[in-house]
């Protein structure tokens, strides 16, 4: 089985992650020492800033001029966390946005969201596009983190993604993330890694403690899982 981390700021130069192709391999390196043979580049993307064809153009050039430096021994997909607005919604095609190959699509909303807004978008997402979001960090959204809230997004027809680190806050968010886990309702997880000093979480001690809380079963799904996000691997050699 491979050990999946479908959301990172890893290539170099993007956003607010990575700042050069020396700390992504020191990253890169810390995830496999942690067991992680999969890895999607998974940028901030927003349609306010750039239009879609501009950030795809610079995301491949960001892979084209990095990846073939990066270990060998590990499988590299691209994608974005596309932060969605109605602004999104004007673009013609947005499926590039989307992991390589797929329709899933990392998807970012604004923190103080409601269920219902967030459920709007959801399904515009769907029926516009054909897109399958995957709800980013979903443990970030307060009107949303409920069993009721997630409910409601996977019903609409999104996935759902945690941060692996979701465990490791204070005692109320942990007793409701516990629930949400053991509900079933989170398909993925990530760790969400930006660089050494910022949001690079412990993926063996954060993986542990989703065990123990949720067992075996739960987080070799979600691995399983992320795995379908690995169609079309980019080729470093």
């Amino acid at each position: 089985m491979k050990y999946c981390d479908i959301h990172t700021h890893l290539l170099p130069c993007m956003d607010d992650g990575s700042k050069s192709v020396q700390e992504s391999i020191a990253l890169i390196n810390r995830l496999k020492v942690y067991g992680v043979d999969a890895i999607a580049f998974t940028p901030h993307y927003y349609s306010n800033q750039e239009s879609v064809e501009s950030f795809i153009a610079r995301r491949d050039k960001a892979a084209t001029d990095s990846i073939h430096q990066f270990p060998k021994d590990v499988v590299y997909t691209l994608g974005a966390e596309v932060f969605v607005t109605d602004l999104l919604f004007s673009a013609d095609d947005i499926s590039q946005l989307c992991y390589s190959n797929t329709n899933y699509m990392l998807t970012e909303l604004s923190y103080d969201i409601s269920v219902k807004r967030a459920c709007d978008l959801v399904e515009r997402l769907r029926c516009n596009y054909g897109v399958v979001p995957v709800i980013a960090h979903v443990e970030r959204y307060p009107e949303v983190l409920s069993l009721k809230g997630v409910s409601a997004l996977v019903n609409a027809g999104a996935l759902i993604q945690t941060n692996i680190d979701s465990l490791c806050c204070g005692y109320f968010q942990r007793k409701k993330m516990i629930k949400i886990l053991d509900s079933g309702l989170i398909s993925f997880l990530g760790t969400d890694t930006h660089s050494l000093k910022k949001r690079c979480p412990d993926f063996a001690e954060c993986s542990r403690k989703i065990i123990n809380y949720c067992g075996k079963d739960f987080y070799g799904n979600c691995m399983q899982m992320a795995q379908r996000l690995f169609v079309n691997e980019v080729d470093i050699l």
